[in-house]
């Protein structure tokens, strides 16, 4: 089991850092027991007072997903299509020999080659809209029953220490987190403990094979680089 905590949001907000590598670079370079003292926060675990306004002032703890536009917005990207726009120009270029031309030399026009053209586009993009359409409501669905779940250790009622299984959206800064194998990092952590810890970040950097990482802190003197690769953690 591994104790860790969560640090970046108070922190931007105290230290308000110019850049994310001084960011990593000051939890990485001060012990625990500051990285603590700087939250607010101690070994036994935030309070519930403590959560819920820390919840009010940074809000979930979730990654910005960008919205599927509204559906008149999606069908109208589906005219953005190369094959689409050659059609249009087909169009265009028979409705001015097919119709402009012989109406001004007084001929019989003819709209036939332009309205087969104009239905291949309106169901074409028909077509395109509604796959996509389907696509972002299944992806929706899918993503509002898969919920991620972090062990927390936080105070009860009686001030006592307990860990607590809460979903990962309601974890805040200060939070002291409990990674066992197989977990997901759920946010930008410092490590507290550690006993055998590795972890893939090949999302991040490429690295192929698992990085261990213990607690402690790293001298100042040391590359960011490589103290970033031992005491520290972010999310994917």
């Amino acid at each position: 089991m591994t104790q860790i905590i969560n640090t970046r949001p108070l922190l931007q907000e105290k230290q308000q850092p110019q850049t994310p590598e001084w960011l990593i670079s000051h939890h990485i370079t001060t012990s625990t027991e500051a990285t603590l003292a700087s939250l607010d926060a101690g070994s036994q675990g935030l309070t519930a007072e403590q959560v819920a306004d820390r919840q009010h002032r940074f809000g979930p703890n979730e990654i910005a997903v960008k919205k599927a536009p509204p559906a008149l917005i999606q069908w109208l990207q589906a005219f953005n299509n190369p094959f689409i726009y050659v059609l249009l120009a087909l169009a265009i270029v028979s409705f001015v020999t097919d119709y402009w031309i012989p109406l001004r030399a007084g001929d019989k026009p003819d709209l036939t080659s332009v309205i087969i053209m104009s239905c291949m586009i309106l169901f074409s993009t028909l077509l395109r809209f509604v796959q996509e359409f389907r696509t972002n409501k299944a992806a929706d669905a899918l993503n509002s029953l898969v919920e991620v779940t972090v062990n927390v250790r936080r105070q009860d009622e009686q001030h006592q220490s307990v860990v607590l299984s809460v979903p990962r959206h309601e974890i805040v800064p200060g939070d002291i987190i409990m990674l066992s194998a197989g977990d997901i990092v759920p946010a930008d952590l410092r490590l507290l403990e550690s006993s055998s810890l590795q972890l893939n970040q090949s999302v991040l950097t490429g690295e192929t094979l698992p990085v261990e990482k213990h607690a402690g802190f790293m001298r100042k003197s040391h590359r960011l680089r490589s103290a970033n690769r031992h005491c520290s953690t972010s999310q994917p």
